[in-house]
């Protein structure tokens, strides 16, 4: 079935592909939503008309963000017009804006080639709203000035966002019918500021929320008032998980305390290597790696090279691995490729940045296995590589993360596409907003724009929330 189905795919014919696609979404909804997506951004205009005759298959929240973004950036007028025509289909208020923003001039006039799609969109709004011609006009013309002084009208706030998305209830809870409704929980940060939301959330009895503010504290150094309560989570939380996760990080801090003094005048040596880090945590052994600044001696590089032979320690191996990509040649590949299916996802890694480093066909070669994974670090290791040789094919692979069930793996996605240009990104963190429930990931997320002013942005994300 499959390969005939992947055959009807790529069919000339558009009623077959539609058909085709009708029957993948049903199979495999996420990965025909990356393959659409694709579509959409290619820089190809054929591929984009391809992509808009097959959106009518798709959902309204997963193609309303995709048909924006052509409407509103696209440089062909006949794709925007049409992309128009289909958000035309089911007007709204927030619809009527976007609509009005991208078919109008500053002064108010229809621009050419945009007068049939203006008709359709007052039509559909008489017959489904119930709004006339002049109250439409009224509506977006009121918008429209307002939106030229974005000082005046910034009616939305990532505020609001994120305390309107944390009362949503979770997939798996049902809010009870006496639950208050519209109550903003005591002491919500009032801005985007990652120390005040973990503080908040730390503090709060969500056993996920708390795993999202862990797992983001794993990454860097602690603030006073956040270690405090991390202490405090050790000891007190009644979930075993988040105690565990607690003193996880408060080891990580002690490593680094300890790599600190430990890599002072260290001999970068095998021997030397195994000595230390015996009976270390995996931390450790990361962060003293992390720690080489300067290249080594030739004779010791070669030293590694002879143990690589015949080193039966992964911690060892991955050590050895690190020092070649970033220290060795384009020889050293040969020692990736031995490594490359190793159990351990450390050391599988550790040989993927060798071949990143030394052979880049190499690395495409292998690159798709790690892509493939089921484990989450070689996904995401393997995606954060691929981006700085095909950035195009990353960001699909990343996309397809950030619509993970799983909000750790989410956050670990997301984290990545903070690194990535936002005129690249920008799709993906409003794709990314619309959807995400979990606060500190919409902190996160609106860190993301706020970096990124754009007049624009105010409008599409409004949209998108309604």
């Amino acid at each position: 079935m499959a390969p005939i189905l992947a055959k009807l795919l790529s069919h000339q014919d558009i009623e077959i592909k539609t058909v085709a696609y009708e029957i993948a979404l049903k199979l495999d909804k996420e990965k025909v939503l990356r393959q659409l997506s694709s579509l959409f951004e290619s820089s190809i205009m054929e591929n984009r008309k391809q992509a808009l005759l097959l959106a009518p298959i798709l959902d309204d929240s997963s193609v309303f963000p995709l048909l924006s973004k052509i409407f509103l950036d696209d440089s062909v007028d006949d794709l925007k017009v049409r992309a128009g025509e289909l958000l035309a289909c089911m007007p709204s208020l927030e619809r009527l804006k976007l609509l009005y923003s991208g078919s109008h001039l500053s002064d108010g006039t229809v621009r050419k080639g945009f007068e049939i799609l203006w008709e359709t969109v007052e039509q559909n709004a008489l017959q489904i709203l119930g709004f006339d011609k002049t109250a439409v006009e009224t509506h977006c013309k009121s918008v429209s000035i307002n939106h030229e002084k974005p000082e005046k009208t910034n009616d939305y706030s990532f505020q609001k966002i994120i305390a309107s998305k944390s009362r949503q209830p979770a997939a798996n809870l049902v809010e009870s019918e006496s639950s208050p409704k519209n109550v903003e929980p005591p002491n919500v940060p009032r801005k985007l500021d990652m120390d005040e939301w973990t503080l908040y959330i730390l503090n709060q009895s969500d056993e996920i929320n708390k795993l999202t503010a862990l797992e983001e504290l794993s990454v860097g150094p602690l603030s006073s008032g956040v270690a405090r309560v991390l202490y405090e989570s050790v000891s007190n939380d009644p979930s075993s998980v988040v105690r565990d996760a607690a003193s996880r990080i408060i080891q990580i801090e002690k490593s680094r305390e300890k790599v600190g003094m430990l890599s002072r005048n260290f001999q970068f040596t095998p021997e030397a290597f195994k000595a230390l880090i015996e009976g270390a945590d995996s931390i450790t052994r990361q962060l003293l790696l992390k720690s080489i600044r300067k290249a080594p001696p030739k004779e010791l590089i070669d030293l590694w090279r002879n143990q690589l032979t015949s080193e039966p320690s992964p911690e060892v191996i991955e050590a050895g691995l690190h020092l070649l990509a970033r220290f060795g040649e384009p020889a050293d590949a040969n020692f990736g490729i031995a490594f490359i299916a190793f159990a351990q996802a450390e050391v599988g890694n550790a040989a993927l940045d060798l071949l990143h480093a030394q052979n880049l066909e190499l690395f495409k070669h292998h690159v798709g296995a790690f892509l493939e994974s089921n484990d989450i670090r070689k996904q995401i290791h393997a995606v954060r590589r691929l981006r700085t040789v095909d950035p195009r094919d990353a960001m699909l692979f990343l996309r397809s993360l950030l619509q993970s069930f799983d909000p750790l793996v989410r956050q670990k996605a997301l984290r990545e596409l903070l690194l990535i240009p936002f005129s690249e990104a920008e799709t993906a963190y409003l794709e990314f907003i619309s959807v995400e429930s979990q606060p500190l990931l919409l902190v996160m997320a609106g860190l993301g724009v706020a970096f990124n002013p754009d007049e624009r942005l105010p409008l599409k994300i409004y949209n998108i929330l309604q």
